[in-house]
């Protein structure tokens, strides 16, 4: 495709989305924020309430973390220099790490840079592993609740598993997958089951306690068992009897 071309592709592939209203390219630029406990966004010189921000505590105008931030920079400079596979971990990620691992009672911790990321990494690996070394396999039946994040999404699509080997749940509908465990177990050497813990878009919390108690008992009837995939990022700190999600 010629340069011309291809910028007439892409001048008309813009064009249908901004019809569709589905164009991110207006975006509001934040200049700053006010100096108050809860500060709000300046745009243009006027001040705005941020509602769209997954800070729900607040916590990244905290002054305690501001000097924390300061003095890694410090010690740091502004950056890893490269990804952490090379020769970018910090001692400051190990003891995050391991303050996470502390926090939710486990044995460790993985920092990685989004939660976008995170999924794509986690569901492609427990899924279809890295080679026939791997201690999984793509001998695996994958069940999604139907509203889950885009990333979940994703991150099960770039696996490449064939059709019959990804399917949904209705949405919070345990009966469900219930029918769909049981449909499969005959079929594959194990199950995996993804779901959001809070639905963002919709503020719904996950039924967890039945979707654990299903899982305990198909997990036996599974060659190689049933494992439940639970994305929290907006259950983490804020939900939970301990803020734990």
């Amino acid at each position: 495709m010629s340069r011309k071309n291809f910028f007439s592709v892409l001048s008309k592939e813009i064009e249908r989305i901004d019809k569709a209203k589905t164009s991110k390219r207006f975006e509001k630029i934040i200049d700053g924020f006010t100096k108050e406990k809860s500060p709000k966004a300046i745009i243009n010189k006027k001040k705005y309430q941020v509602f769209n921000s997954n800070d729900y505590l607040g916590l990244r105008h905290h002054p305690l973390l501001k000097k924390a931030e300061q003095k890694a920079s410090e010690i740091y400079g502004t950056g890893p220099g490269a990804v952490r596979f090379i020769s970018g971990s910090l001692k400051i990620h190990r003891d995050i790490e391991k303050a996470l691992a502390k926090f939710h009672k486990k044995d460790d911790a993985m920092v990685f840079s989004s939660s976008f990321a995170t999924n794509l990494a986690v569901l492609y690996c427990l899924i279809s592993g890295q080679n026939k070394d791997s201690l999984v396999d793509a001998n695996v039946i994958v069940i999604s609740d139907a509203l889950n994040h885009r990333s979940i999404i994703d991150g099960i699509r770039i696996a490449n598993l064939p059709k019959e080997q990804r399917t949904i749940f209705r949405h919070m509908d345990t009966g469900h997958l219930s029918q769909v465990l049981e449909a499969n177990k005959n079929k594959y050497k194990r199950a995996l089951v993804v779901t959001d813990g809070v639905f963002s878009m919709l503020g719904e919390y996950q039924k967890l306690k039945e979707i654990r108690n299903i899982i305990d008992r198909y997990d036996g009837q599974y060659e190689n068992g049933v494992l439940l995939v639970v994305d929290d990022a907006h259950g983490v700190g804020i939900a939970g009897k301990t803020g734990r999600g």
